[in-house]
């Protein structure tokens, strides 16, 4: 619902956009996971990452330890999985 008027003095007068406080510049759209399937990009790059830091003994991770513990999940969940002992 939209509304474009304003008050004065507690009563509705003229007509006033948001556009002209706040013109729309972009639009953003978060399809990730709705119409494309990123997950084949996060697990590349967990896999890059997680070795570059020798993460399970220089051993990269499995598909099934990325979708157990990475995919889906939020950030903080993923850490604490991942660097029990670094919260920080």
């Amino acid at each position: 619902m939209y509304w474009s008027g304003r008050f004065c003095n507690g009563v509705i007068c003229g007509q006033s956009s948001l556009t002209s406080l706040a013109p729309l510049e972009a639009v953003l759209f978060d399809i990730d996971g709705t119409l494309c399937d990123s997950d084949p990009l996060h697990y590349y790059a967990f896999c890059e990452m997680l070795l570059e830091i020798g993460f399970n003994g220089g051993v990269p991770i499995s598909e099934e330890f990325f979708i157990e513990t990475v995919a889906g999940k939020h950030n903080d969940d993923i850490a604490l999985v991942l660097f029990p002992g670094d919260l920080e």
